[in-house]
């Protein structure tokens, strides 16, 4: 077994347990010390530290993640996508939640119940009214 399979699991419960624990910035700082070592940053990682940064209600972090793994030329897959409609929706960014659907689309990601129940779940802000929920539904 290779190194980096050996390390893999300790790597995902440690984000695991910062995101239980509320440390977003820590977690963020073991996902940047995975690029730091040339490891292989994959989307699993990228998905435990989007839900820690969702747990902390750090929206704009878990897209900085998503960015992170786009720049990368990392393949981001719906689990991911998931993760950030989820983290937005949690803080009440369901405009960006919004977005992420939107960008999905153009991407050729599918979106598939999870997707549209955390999307439906961030539109549910006062200031969103449900004219968005209602179009999801539709949809």
């Amino acid at each position: 077994r290779s190194p980096e399979s050996l390390v893999a699991p300790k790597v995902m419960r440690l984000l695991r347990g910062l995101g239980d624990a509320g440390a977003v910035v820590r977690a963020l700082q073991v996902f940047q010390c995975l690029r730091q070592q040339s490891l292989e940053v994959n989307a699993f990682f990228a998905c435990a530290t989007i839900n820690a940064c969702m747990r902390a209600s750090e929206w704009i972090r878990a897209l900085q993640v998503l960015g992170d793994m786009e720049i990368h030329s990392t393949d981001l897959d719906t689990t991911t996508y998931n993760a950030a409609v989820a983290a937005c929706g949690k803080a009440g960014a369901w405009r960006q939640a919004l977005q992420m659907l939107d960008e999905m689309e153009d991407r050729r990601v599918e979106l598939d119940t999870i997707t549209h129940n955390a999307a439906i779940s961030a539109c549910n802000e006062p200031d969103a009214g449900w004219p968005p929920a209602l179009q999801l539904l539709a949809a």
